[in-house]
């Protein structure tokens, strides 16, 4: 997160805004996005643990429980006292980022939903991901490319362009993760929400696809 701040220190030392983006809309970006990414380390990581217990064949071990074995998944190992650790880092560049105009209320109400639904979207992702691992053991490699292509969602979105800006839009829609509550913040039409409920919406429809299928070939095998 340091190096996104210093990143756009310097860049915004020899100009006013990139692609209509003030100097401390793109800090409150490089915030928001170190915010959202403790909140899933700290308390949703468990989901990276299902290609471990498929593989162990432990995965029954949870679907005899009456909670659903996705939400049991993703709560497990969560640590709220490291979250609390961490967080107030990105905390303090979001904050100092927005002091020179603070938002109103209303647009702090909407941003903070906003970035709920951006939390549960990179949740989606990260549980579509690794329900592959019924297919696929080895999936460590594919952790560390969604973990490099968030790196994406740290810049405003106008500076992509074309297809690019399609694909992370859209099939890996890193640009609403941290994108859409900051364009809340500044005034921007609350149409955004639709675009990141939509997402959230086709994200949660292939997760439950790819569990169902899943559960049966994990099933099938006797593992």
């Amino acid at each position: 997160m340091l190096g996104g701040v210093l990143f756009f220190e310097v860049i915004y030392g020899w100009v006013d805004a990139i692609g209509g983006w003030s100097r401390g809309d793109a800090l409150a970006l490089v915030g928001t996005l170190a915010i959202l990414l403790e909140l899933e380390s700290g308390m949703l990581r468990g989901l990276r643990r299902l290609p471990r217990l498929v593989e162990k064949g432990e995965l029954a071990l949870l679907l005899l429980r009456p909670i659903p074995a996705p939400f049991l998944l993703a709560l497990r190992n969560a640590n709220p006292i490291r979250t609390l650790v961490r967080l107030p880092l990105g905390v303090a560049v979001f904050a100092y980022a927005v002091s020179a105009q603070p938002p109103s209320v209303g647009q702090f109400a909407l941003y903070f939903f906003s970035l709920f639904v951006s939390l549960a979207i990179y949740a989606a992702m990260i549980f579509c991901l690794v329900c592959l691992s019924f297919w696929f053991y080895e999936l460590n490699n594919l952790f560390w490319i969604v973990d490099d292509l968030v790196e994406f969602a740290r810049y405003p979105e106008s500076v992509y362009r074309g297809p690019i800006r399609v694909l992370l839009s859209t099939v890996l829609p890193f640009l609403l993760l941290a994108n859409p509550p900051v364009r809340l913040l500044r005034g921007e039409s609350g149409f955004i929400l639709w675009e990141q409920l939509a997402a959230l919406a086709g994200l949660l429809l292939a997760g439950w696809l790819l569990w169902r299928r899943g559960l049966l070939r994990f099933q099938g095998a006797g593992m």
